[in-house]
């Protein structure tokens, strides 16, 4: 009879912390999309330009197991924004409230993730997100919330607690990543320097994490082939001490420099033949030129649809997204937008 007790008690514990924990993940989730949809974040996210960007999703270094995400914040009512994954490109406008959310497509690896605002006055701002998408990290976050069960001698009590222990912490604690040059290494500690030169600590435990060379082949390795000098992207999760405790680490080559941005502006000139126009900022004129893999669409009712060239007007507003080279502008993708 005590036993049965015992694991009653046990096993009601374990209940009412999952429920608890869904709880405090639903109310979160709530207070969350309150704050945007009312502009009581309570701190804008670092951007350049004039207006105030402030993300609610995703985070700097947020690991995604899935190849897209979702992308909210708030900024300033009655504005564009633009969304600029590495392969695709999304507008909307924001209403009275300046709340916004996108879906955005991911590639596998590293992807930084841009954020673009203008509003009808000239003004922008615009911000950069460095995430990770990687399908294999979701296996290993399905093995830690499912671990296999214990060697029959070990006590009931211990092995229900650390379950729910580590279920629990492991929940609270969303995977990150630290991407950087590996400038030292310690016993079963990487220390790394990070793009933007921030030093960073990364653990390892070569019983729980996997260690990859990712090349035309990926090939699993072992702590003792990593070198200084090599650039790794450790996915895990940060403890107390913002020690990333990793689960995978991949050595690979360090991503190219994000060179992509937006522009804003009516058309002033338009060449059908050449497949350039220009646009006049507040401040200036940019000249756009097509590549040959452009997307051109309009953007009406929140939707956009795939138009041609020829059907862009002299001032017509447009946003254009692509990269600058010798003085031009390369687009990659073009949207004909309203006026709001």
């Amino acid at each position: 009879m005590r036993k049965e007790i015992f694991f009653a008690i046990i096993t009601g514990s374990l209940f009412g912390l999952i429920i608890a924990f869904g709880v405090f993940r639903a109310n979160r989730a709530l207070s969350l999309k309150s704050e945007v949809a009312n502009g009581d974040l309570a701190s804008p996210t670092p951007s350049s330009g004039n207006l105030t960007i402030t993300l609610a999703a995703p985070e700097e270094g947020d690991v995604v197991t899935r190849d897209t995400v979702l992308v909210s914040g708030i900024t300033r009512p009655k504005s564009y924004v633009v969304f600029s994954g590495e392969e695709v490109d999304y507008v909307r406008s924001t209403d009275h409230t300046g709340a916004f959310e996108q879906e955005v497509d991911l590639i596998s690896g590293v992807n930084n993730l841009t954020v673009n605002v203008f509003d009808s006055d000239g003004n922008f701002s615009d911000l950069n997100v460095i995430l990770v998408y990687s399908s294999e990290f979701g296996t290993i976050l399905d093995e830690m919330q499912n671990p296999p069960e214990e060697d029959s001698e070990a006590s009931p009590s211990d092995s229900v607690r650390e379950a729910v222990e580590q279920k629990v912490q492991d929940s609270l604690n969303s995977p990150k990543a630290y991407l950087g040059t590996i400038t030292d290494i310690s016993e079963s500690t990487l220390q790394i320097k990070a793009d933007l030169g921030e030093i960073q600590q990364v653990s390892v435990d070569e019983e729980k994490s996997t260690i990859v060379n990712v090349g035309k082949t990926n090939k699993e390795i072992k702590f003792a082939d990593l070198a200084i000098g090599d650039y790794i992207i450790a996915m895990g999760f940060k403890n107390g001490n913002n020690i990333l405790e990793a689960k995978r680490v991949l050595v690979t080559t360090a991503p190219e420099e994000q060179k992509r941005r937006a522009v804003f502006g009516e058309v002033k000139t338009i060449d059908t033949d050449e497949e350039t126009m220009t646009i006049s900022q507040a401040d200036n004129d940019v000249n756009v030129v097509l590549v040959k893999s452009v997307e051109i669409s309009k953007l009406e009712d929140e939707e956009t649809n795939s138009i041609d060239f020829s059907d862009i007007e002299e001032k017509n507003l447009i946003i254009a997204v692509g990269s600058e080279t010798d003085g031009e502008f390369e687009a990659r993708s073009i949207f004909v937008v309203p006026k709001i």
